[in-house]
């Protein structure tokens, strides 16, 4: 009975180190450090691209143009998290603003599925 005691507990052990592993991350983290160094009225597209990469999406607004990098994690445990920081440039592609908040490029909301339809 003790072997099976310890067969238990090994094999408890050996798998609930596996749990942060089964978390599915995708799109870009954007740390509220790298936002310190974007300045408005001075940093440009080119910067922003160089920085951070490809954006989730493009999109025009009148004359401003929205660079939006989307961050989604479907954790095993806890919380998911769904954000998105958005720059604003003007027509001279220079930020004049940057936002961050909740996420909306994910259609479902669950992040396995939507990475699975962009394949």
């Amino acid at each position: 009975m003790k072997a099976l005691y310890c067969i238990g507990f090994a094999f408890l052990l050996a798998t609930s180190g596996c749990a942060s592993y089964l978390n599915h991350e995708t799109g870009t983290a954007i740390s509220d450090e790298q936002l310190q160094s974007i300045t408005p009225n001075k940093t440009t597209k080119t910067e922003i691209l160089a920085k951070f990469g490809t954006p989730s999406r493009i999109m025009q607004s009148g004359d401003d143009q929205l660079i939006i990098y989307d961050h989604q994690i479907l954790k095993s445990f806890g919380s998911n998290v769904n954000e998105s920081v958005t720059f604003i440039l003007n027509k001279k592609d220079v930020v004049t603003n940057v936002m961050r908040g909740k996420g909306s490029g994910s259609s479902t909301g669950n992040a396995l599925l939507d990475a699975a339809s962009r394949q």
